[in-house]
């Protein structure tokens, strides 16, 4: 039985490993979507938010990640600062452009500035 569950929790790290730094890798498509596509980099950042907050294996690995995910909550707070509008649609629809700043998209960077902080924490 321990077998089997570590064998899970590795497979488990080795899915996260994979999102992470895969080629382009999630990290990754943040980066080069920032710009040209904020919307789908602002749906990552919430995906790894979401992740971070459930997920163990995931929170334990980010800490080989911290470069990235700060640049990505700081694309995040950025782009929620200039260059979003407000709005009430939402940044899921498929038919609203650009990077929309609603509610959701609030809650999404205060919960990811609140993750970095405790994994910053976390790994010093």
């Amino acid at each position: 039985k321990q077998w089997y569950q570590r064998r899970v929790r590795v497979a488990r790290l080795e899915r996260v490993m994979c999102v992470c730094g895969g080629e382009p890798g999630l990290f990754g498509i943040v980066k080069t979507s920032s710009e040209t596509d904020p919307k789908r980099a602002y749906q990552c950042v919430k995906f790894f938010t979401q992740l971070l907050r459930t997920n163990p294996s995931a929170r334990d690995h980010i800490t080989t990640h911290i470069p990235e995910w700060q640049w990505s909550v700081n694309w995040l707070r950025t782009a929620f600062e200039t260059g979003a509008k407000s709005s009430s649609a939402s940044n899921e629809s498929a038919t609203v452009k650009g990077f929309q700043r609603t509610t959701s998209a609030q809650e999404t960077l205060t919960d990811a500035t609140a993750l970095l902080n405790e994994i910053e924490n976390s790994s010093q």
